[in-house]
């Protein structure tokens, strides 16, 4: 199988794309049709969902650190992270509200569908900064290749290695960027100066010049 490490993620973010829409959506049909079977369904894909979200995302974390992104790619990378981190952490509120309570309120439903248009949102963003920008294409140079790997079952170590030292590498770079604002989640417009701030520190690793 000829993957990077970096591509993973892109395989994973069909699941939640596919799961949080479901979930939302059986928890608004069952309450207009008064379908307990729609609720329950509801109740089960909200936590899967919740947990495709969190896979999906710790592999764009690690991705991150695997790819190239300058000017206005890297303003579109921040966000679409900032977004995801901001879905992920309304799906865990939504999961831990969905197994206390057997019937959804107008207020749930109408937070579920305010992440999912988020979630479709970052999707977008996600696409544009790989069709447009080249972000984790080689061929057109976005990709940091020392930071991603080839899969290989010869060489699991190495990648799974590849992998733990992108994330954690990743965690400090996110310390670094949102400490000064205080213990919180970035928000999707959290990125600005801070980012340029980072860039001129080095936090962010630059792209190597062309030859």
């Amino acid at each position: 199988m000829d993957i990077r490490l970096h591509e993973f993620h892109a395989m994973l973010t069909h699941f939640p794309i596919a799961l949080l829409p479901m979930a939302v959506g059986a928890d608004l049909v069952g309450r207009l049709t008064d379908s307990d079977e729609l609720r329950s369904l509801a109740r089960t894909a909200t936590p899967v969902a919740t947990v495709a979200l969190a896979t999906a995302g710790k592999a764009g974390l690690i991705a991150e650190q695997a790819v190239r992104a300058e000017g206005e790619a890297q303003t579109l990378l921040a966000r679409h992270r900032n977004l995801n981190l901001l879905v992920l952490d309304t799906a865990i509120g939504m999961s831990l509200y969905r197994l206390r309570r057997h019937r959804p309120s107008t207020a749930y439903l109408a937070v579920g569908l305010g992440a999912v248009t988020m979630m479709f949102y970052s999707a977008y963003l996600g696409g544009n900064i790989v069709y447009h920008k080249g972000v984790g294409v080689e061929s057109a140079g976005g990709v940091r290749t020392e930071r991603s790997p080839h899969f290989r079952w010869s060489k699991l170590g190495r990648f799974a290695g590849a992998a733990i030292t992108n994330l954690r590498d990743e965690f400090k770079y996110l310390a670094r960027l949102f400490s000064p604002r205080g213990a919180r989640l970035p928000r999707a417009d959290d990125f600005g100066e801070a980012i340029e701030e980072e860039m001129d520190r080095g936090d962010i690793l630059p792209a190597p010049p062309q030859s």
